[in-house]
């Protein structure tokens, strides 16, 4: 049985290496261009199963290409590799039919989990009608209402940390389940945390756990919220509320991809989605002085 082939289409020589090699390890065939010109050329003496193009490329861009592919080979799924600051282009290449986009530094079992999802669904051309959508326990049919059903649609798939903002009440934790069960972590735990619901001396420990003898009643070490969520979602409500001690050691875990127990010395990997929600006006709340700018901007990936 032949195996089925990928293209990838990516620049950058050991990036490249890296992707066809996870790729060939899960028992798919590659070739590899680095631009979309070649690409183009490649698909014409022999088609791919799927494209994987990183966005930004010598000449042509990855959405540039993207809209060659879907002109003369509209059954062939694309996914789009991005930077993070790239998230809005790539929101928008799905709009104009990609499949998915992952964000950079890709990591491996998402790629392989997206591509997989991809070619299941190949031969699906048309996008989703809102009402075809999964609902996640949202209900109304209002054009709100729909916008949000096809948002998490295109943004379910990317590990990008996510902001969610609306009054209380209005179902910013239902959103962001929604948002957990369409992506690829749905196999992974969601635990969902209200940074305003607890004492603020224990709002650390919390998220991110404590070794024995770290403070007063600490009998025993404890896991947090991140560590035990895994590879999955940690959902941080009323983030608004976090202390800005707090904002500090989040921002600096999202930044450098890991963290320490309070007490604890032994760095720990960052593996889960943060999906943050607040019913505070947060661009407010950083002209005020209440809120960190830096974080605002990590959380606010997707705008």
């Amino acid at each position: 049985m032949r195996s089925q082939k990928i293209l990838i289409v990516e620049d950058e020589k050991n990036l490249r290496s890296v992707l066809a090699a996870i790729l060939e390890a899960e028992g798919f065939s590659t070739t590899q261009t680095e631009s979309a010109e070649d690409a183009l050329a490649v698909m014409a003496r022999e088609l791919p199963v799927l494209v994987l193009t990183d966005q930004r490329l010598p000449g042509m861009s990855g959405t540039e290409l993207l809209a060659r592919i879907k002109e003369r080979w509209p059954r062939v799924p694309v996914l789009i590799a991005t930077a993070y600051g790239e998230i809005e282009q790539a929101v928008q290449a799905i709009k104009a039919g990609a499949e998915h986009y992952l964000t950079k530094p890709v990591d491996e079992g998402e790629l392989v989990a997206i591509i997989r999802q991809a070619l299941s669904c190949r031969g699906h051309t048309n996008p989703p009608r809102s009402q075809d959508l999964p609902r996640h326990g949202i209900i109304g049919e209002s054009p709100g209402t729909r916008e949000i059903l096809e948002m998490i649609h295109l943004v379910a798939p990317a590990p990008s940390n996510v902001l969610i903002t609306g009054e209380s009440g209005t179902g910013k934790e239902l959103v962001a389940r929604g948002l957990h069960v369409a992506s690829p972590r749905a196999h992974a735990p969601f635990l969902a945390f209200n940074c305003g619901a607890v004492p603020l001396d224990l709002v650390e420990s919390e998220i991110f756990g404590h070794e024995k003898g770290a403070f007063t009643g600490a009998v025993r070490s404890q896991a947090g919220k991140l560590e035990m969520a895994g590879s999955g979602t940690l959902f941080l409500d009323e983030v608004g509320d976090m202390p800005l001690a707090m904002q500090v050691k989040l921002l600096r875990t999202l930044q450098e991809r890991e963290y320490t127990r309070l007490g604890g010395n032994q760095p720990l990997r960052l593996a889960a989605r943060i999906i943050a929600a607040t019913h505070v006006d947060l661009a407010k709340a950083v002209e005020a002085g209440s809120f960190r700018e830096d974080l605002y901007y990590r959380l606010n990936v997707i705008p």
